[in-house]
C-alpha cells in the first residue's frame, strides 16, 4: 500500500514517466473486468481506485471470475483499493496502470448526504408586512399592523393586532395564527375592510361556498373518469435503475428524495399517475424526472418529454444524452430544427426511440407512439388552450409528470384539493448560490460594466430586447459600449436556418450568455403603467429560494383570476382570499368524495407563564411570523423536537419563553384531540374544561378520575376535570391525563 501512496505522489513529478488519463468504461462492469485482464496478462500492475466501494467491487468482478482482492495482497496483479484518485493514469515505466472512481463506476462517487432539515413550503406569511391586508376565518379581511407584546393573567405573549373598518381592533394569540392568512386576490381598487361582528364577512363566504360546491363537482368528475381507468403497473426498481442513479453526480436534497419515491410509487401503483412536481429552477426537478423516464423504459415503455421552447428542448436533449450515457436508451429530439422529422417519427412509430424530447409538434397528430407510457412536461402553463386539450388526451392513459417552477392557480387548485398529486422539492442544493436580481434605470455603464464583470469570470450574457425594431440600435449600442464582447441577434422573425445558427452559437460559447445576474431595466423618461411597476417591483422582492410559488401568487394579485377561474368564481375568491378561497374548495371536494372532515377544535392554554419569541432572538418579523406558525403546528412531541431543534439551529439556544411556547403547543394538541375546549392553570391546579360540543362518555370520565388522586370531575355543562400540580412531573403527568382522557370522548370528535 505504502508503493501506491509513493507512486501517487511521484506521478505529478517525474517527468519521464509516460502519463495519460484512462478511458472510462461508462460503469460497465464486464468491460472493466476484460481490460483489467487484459492489462494484468501483458504484465501490468492493476490498481482499482474504489474508495469506499473497494469491497463490493472486488465481490462483483469475482462473480465474474476476475481475482482482485482488496490493497495490496502478495501475488495479486490486480488490486481493489479503498483510495480515491482524481483521474486515472498510466505509468509506462513502472507498468503500472490505476483506474479512478470516474473509470470505474461512469461517476464520481458521492459523499454522504449531509443531514438536512426538511423544510415546509413556502407560505404568504413569511412575506406579511405592517399594512398588508390579511383575512381571519371568522373575522374577514383587515389590516395587519404587527406584533404586539402584551401582558394577560401575569403572563406575556405576542398578539397579532389586526384593524377592522371604523378603526375596530382585534389581537389574535399566535397559537391562532392558522387562521389568518395574507390577502390574495386582484388588486383593481383598494378590498374594502370588513367591519368586526358585521353580517357582511359572513355573507360574503356563504355566496363562496354556494359557488364552490359546483366547482367542486366538476373537479370530482375530472377524478372519477381518471379512477375508473387502470392504469400500468411499472414493475420494481432493477439493478440498471440503482446503478442509473449511482451515476448522480452530487447528493440527492431530501426534497429529491421525498419527490423520487413518491412518483415510483405512483408509476408502480394501477391508478393512472398525474403528479406535479414544483420546485424552483435549479433545485433538480429534471433529475427527478430523469428517473423516471429511466424507470419507463426499463419496462420497454416510450416517454415523451414535453417542453415549450426549441431552447429548452436542445437543453433537455444534451443533459438527458449525458445522464443517460452508457445505457441501451435510444433519445431523439423533435421540434422545428430537427433535419430529419420523418425519421424521428417513424423512429417512435416501430417503438426504435425510447425518450423523446420535444416543443408542441409532439403534440401533432402526426406523432405516433408505439408504446407510449410517460408523459414528462416542463411548464405546462406557457402551452396554449389547444396544446392543453391535446394534453388531455394523453392524461386519459399515460402516466403524467407535470414540472414548474410557478404553477399557476389552476394547477395549484389541481394539486391543493388532492385532484393532482403533488410533490415538493424546497431544499436547494448544496452551495448553490441565490440569484441577484436588480431593477434600476436604464444606464449604459451600468450595462458595461455588468457585462464585463460576467465575461472576466468565464461567463455568458443574455440581453433581452422587448421589440424586434429595437435591435439593431441595441446592438450597435452595446458594441460601442462593450466592443471586446461578440454580440449575435436571434428573434422570431428570422428564418428558421438563420436563428437556428444564432441559438447554436450560443450554446456552443461562441458568443456570450447571462446566468447568474439579472438587471431588468426601463427607460428613464417612460412611465410605467401600474402593472408593469408591480410586476418589476415582484421581481426585484421575490429572488431568495423557494420564490417560484411567491411569485405565481404575486401575479395572481396583479392580473386577477378571472381568465383562470372565470369571471364569476374570480370575484367570488376575492370576496374570501385566495387562501380561505381554496380551503373552501378542498373541503367541499373532500365532502363530495365521502371523506368526512375532522373537526377543527380551538382550544385555549392559560398556563401563566411568558410565552413569546424574543426580538433579540429573531429579530426580523417575517420570520418571526413563519416559526409562530411552525410552533402552531407543533402539535405532537415528535413535532416539538423538530421545531425545537429548527429553532436551536437556525438562532441558537432557546430562551426560556420560546422553550414554553412549545410546551403550550404540545399541550393544546393533545386537548384538542382529547376534546378539551381550555387549559387554564390557577395557583396549583389545572382545569380542562370540555367543549360544548364534545360527546363525552360520563361514565368513562368518572372511573379515570376516581383512579387518579390527582383528578376532580366537575359535573357542570360542559363537564371539566381539574388537575393537580402539586407533585413530580406535573406537565409530563398532565399530556398522559389528556391522552386517557382522549378516550372518554366519541371517536368523531378526534382529530
Amino acid at each position: 500500500m505504502e508503493d501506491i501512496r509513493q507512486n501517487k505522489l511521484l506521478a505529478g513529478q517525474v517527468l519521464d514517466f509516460a502519463m495519460r488519463s484512462t478511458v472510462g468504461f461508462g460503469g460497465s462492469l464486464e468491460r472493466l473486468a476484460e481490460a483489467a485482464k487484459t492489462r494484468a496478462e501483458a504484465g501490468w500492475q492493476v490498481y482499482l481506485m474504489a474508495g469506499g466501494r473497494a469491497a463490493k467491487l472486488s465481490e462483483s468482478l469475482a462473480e465474474l471470475g476476475v481475482l482482485a482482492p482488496v490493497a495490496s495482497e502478495a501475488g495479486a496483479s490486480i488490486t481493489c483499493v479503498p483510495l480515491m484518485v482524481e483521474e486515472g493514469l498510466e505509468i509506462s515505466g513502472a507498468k503500472q496502470v490505476f483506474f479512478s472512481e470516474m473509470d470505474i463506476f461512469g461517476a464520481k462517487a458521492r459523499g454522504k448526504a449531509k443531514r438536512q432539515k426538511k423544510k415546509t413550503a413556502p407560505t404568504l406569511l413569511a412575506d406579511l408586512r405592517a399594512g398588508d391586508l390579511v383575512v381571519h376565518e371568522v373575522h374577514g379581511k383587515g389590516r395587519y399592523n404587527g406584533l404586539k407584546t402584551m401582558e394577560v393573567a401575569g403572563a406575556s405573549a405576542e398578539y397579532m393586532e389586526i384593524e377592522y373598518r371604523d378603526g375596530d381592533k382585534l389581537y389574535i394569540p399566535t397559537a391562532q395564527i392558522g387562521r389568518v392568512d395574507k390577502y390574495v386576490g386582484p388588486e383593481e381598487g383598494t378590498p374594502r375592510l370588513n367591519k368586526l361582528g358585521g353580517k357582511e364577512w359572513e355573507s360574503a363566504k356563504a355566496k363562496a361556498r354556494s359557488s364552490v360546491k359546483e366547482l367542486a363537482e366538476d373537479l370530482v368528475a375530472i377524478y372519477r373518469e381518471r379512477g375508473v381507468r387502470p392504469g400500468y403497473r411499472f414493475s420494481p426498481d432493477t439493478v440498471w435503475q440503482r446503478q442509473f442513479e449511482d451515476n448522480f453526480g452530487y447528493t440527492e436534497t431530501p426534497g429529491q428524495m421525498e419527490s423520487i419515491e413518491q412518483i415510483k410509487r405512483d408509476m408502480e401503483s394501477s391508478k393512472i399517475m398525474d403528479r406535479l412536481l414544483l420546485g424552483d429552477v435549479g433545485y433538480g426537478k429534471t433529475e427527478v424526472a430523469m428517473r423516471a423516464c429511466f424507470k419507463a423504459c426499463m419496462d420497454s415503455k416510450q416517454v415523451a418529454v414535453l417542453v415549450p421552447t426549441t431552447l429548452l428542448a436542445r437543453q433537455h436533449f444534451a443533459t438527458f444524452k449525458e445522464r443517460f450515457q452508457g445505457f441501451p436508451v435510444r433519445i431523439e429530439m423533435l421540434s422545428r430544427f430537427t433535419k430529419h422529422p420523418k425519421t424521428v417519427l417513424d423512429n417512435l412509430a416501430t417503438g426504435r426511440t425510447d425518450i423523446v424530447i420535444g416543443t408542441h409538434k409532439l403534440l401533432s397528430k402526426t406523432v405516433h407512439f408505439k408504446n407510449l407510457g410517460l408523459l414528462v412536461i416542463d411548464e405546462e402553463q406557457r402551452f396554449g388552450v389547444s396544446h392543453k386539450e391535446r394534453i388531455k388526451d394523453f392524461k386519459r392513459d399515460v402516466d403524467v409528470l407535470t414540472l414548474t417552477a410557478t404553477p399557476i392557480p389552476r394547477t395549484l387548485e389541481m394539486a391543493m384539493t388532492g385532484i393532482r398529486d403533488m410533490s415538493t422539492i424546497d431544499t436547494p442544493p448544496e452551495d448553490r448560490k441565490e440569484v441577484q436580481a436588480y431593477v434600476v434605470g436604464f444606464d449604459w455603464g451600468l450595462v458595461r460594466d455588468a457585462i464585463t464583470k460576467e465575461l472576466a469570470r468565464g461567463g455568458q450574457v443574455y440581453f433581452v430586447c422587448r421589440r424586434i425594431e429595437q435591435m439593431d440600435a441595441l446592438a450597435a449600442g452595446l458594441k460601442r459600449a462593450v466592443p471586446e464582447a461578440r454580440v449575435v441577434m436571434a428573434h422570431g422573425q428570422m428564418g428558421e436556418q438563420e436563428f437556428e445558427a444564432a441559438v447554436t452559437s450560443f450554446v456552443e460559447r461562441e458568443y456570450d450568455i447571462l446566468r447568474a445576474y439579472a438587471y431588468f431595466t426601463y427607460l428613464g423618461g417612460e412611465v410605467l403603467n401600474e402593472t408593469a411597476a408591480k410586476r418589476l417591483e415582484a421581481i426585484r422582492e421575490f429572488t431568495q429560494f423557494g420564490s417560484g410559488m411567491k411569485i405565481a401568487m404575486r401575479d395572481l394579485e396583479i392580473r386577477g383570476a378571472g381568465n383562470v377561474l372565470g369571471a364569476e368564481q374570480s370575484g367570488h375568491m376575492a370576496g374570501v382570499g385566495y387562501s380561505l378561497y381554496f380551503k373552501m374548495v378542498k373541503e367541499e371536494v373532500a365532502q363530495a368524495m365521502g371523506q368526512p372532515l375532522p373537526r377543527e377544535n380551538e382550544t385555549s392554554v392559560e398556563l401563566s407563564e411568558n410565552a413569546f419569541i424574543p426580538s433579540g432572538y429573531i429579530g426580523d418579523e417575517g420570520l418571526k411570523l413563519d416559526m409562530y406558525r411552525r410552533v402552531a403546528e407543533a402539535d405532537t412531541l415528535e413535532k416539538a423536537r423538530s421545531v425545537r431543534e429548527e429553532f436551536a439551529d437556525r438562532f441558537g439556544p432557546l430562551p426560556k419563553e420560546v422553550e414554553n411556547l412549545l410546551g403550550a403547543s404540545v399541550i393544546r394538541g393533545f386537548a384538542g384531540r382529547a376534546g378539551i375546549a381550555s387549559v387554564v392553570r390557577g395557583r396549583d391546579s389545572i382545569v380542562l374544561r370540555f367543549d360544548p360540543n364534545s360527546a363525552v362518555d360520563l361514565r368513562k370520565l368518572s372511573a379515570l378520575c376516581a383512579g387518579n388522586s390527582r383528578l376532580m370531575l366537575r359535573r357542570s355543562t360542559p363537564p371539566a376535570v381539574v388537575f393537580q400540580l402539586k407533585g413530580a412531573g406535573g406537565y409530563r403527568q398532565l399530556l398522559q391525563v389528556l391522552e386517557q382522557i382522549r378516550h372518554c370522548i366519541s371517536a368523531r370528535n378526534q382529530v
